[in-house]
């Protein structure tokens, strides 16, 4: 006899951590501000290598809103199927290519400097990614560690 009631050993599917990812982008790319700010207030950096700097950081979290907000549209998409580690994927190309896109864009609108800018961006990209990929693993960890049967 089949019953239509889901097998409580079966865990709920994954959900793609779009708030998660959103919060640790902003609160990661403050912090790097913050602490570029304090390196300008308390040493000796000029003005126009400081905003340089900050436009990259700005750049380099702006991409990163982009592709987790591109990510969620993948992982929300029925059409696709694309499941959450897919959608991560496809949200790190996004981020990927919007990075240089959204650099190299600024660097023509705005009177910087390239190479801080290049090294603000740069710096950003990667340290947003490290915090992005450290918050999807304790997602991904925590949705399969929801079981019913206990670890030992």
């Amino acid at each position: 006899m089949s019953s239509d009631l889901p097998d409580a050993s079966v865990r709920a599917a994954p959900r793609y951590p779009t708030g998660k990812l959103i919060a640790v982008t902003l609160g990661t790319g403050i912090a790097l501000l913050v602490l570029w700010t304090g390196l300008r207030l308390g040493g000796t950096i000029e003005p126009s290598m400081y905003q340089s700097v900050a436009v990259g950081l700005m750049a380099s979290t702006i991409a990163h809103i982009l592709g987790v907000l591109g990510g969620a549209v993948l992982a929300s998409s029925s059409a696709i199927g694309a499941s959450v580690m897919t959608a991560y994927l496809g949200s790190t190309v996004i981020r990927f290519l919007l990075a240089p896109l959204v650099t190299v864009s600024l660097y023509f609108a705005l009177p910087v400097t390239p190479q801080p800018l290049l090294i603000g961006a740069g710096a950003g990209y990667l340290l947003i990614l490290v915090a992005d990929i450290a918050t999807m693993l304790m997602a991904m960890t925590g949705s399969a560690g929801s079981s019913s049967t206990p670890r030992v």
